[in-house]
């Protein structure tokens, strides 16, 4: 998620969501920290926090206690 700012400072400021339904998954999460990177290497973003869900199904947000506090701080005006 990308925040259009006019502060030079928090310009390109970007931050990572990544998310596992089970734990079965063992490399999901390091895999998708790892395109978020490289994804915002790519595109000069500087990623300046992860949320993670591990082992919360995609199913529904409301379970997704990551999700809804990324959702919090990017509806806030001082983030």
């Amino acid at each position: 998620m990308t925040r259009h700012n006019t502060n030079t400072r928090q310009k390109n400021r970007a931050v990572g969501y990544v998310r596992r339904s089970t734990d079965r998954q063992e490399q999901s999460i390091p895999d998708q920290k790892k395109a978020l990177e490289a994804y915002a290497a790519e595109h000069s973003l500087r990623l300046v926090k992860f949320y993670i869900d591990d082992a919360i199904s995609g199913t529904s947000t409301l379970g997704r206690k990551a999700f809804q506090q990324m959702i919090h701080d990017a509806e806030s005006p001082t983030y």
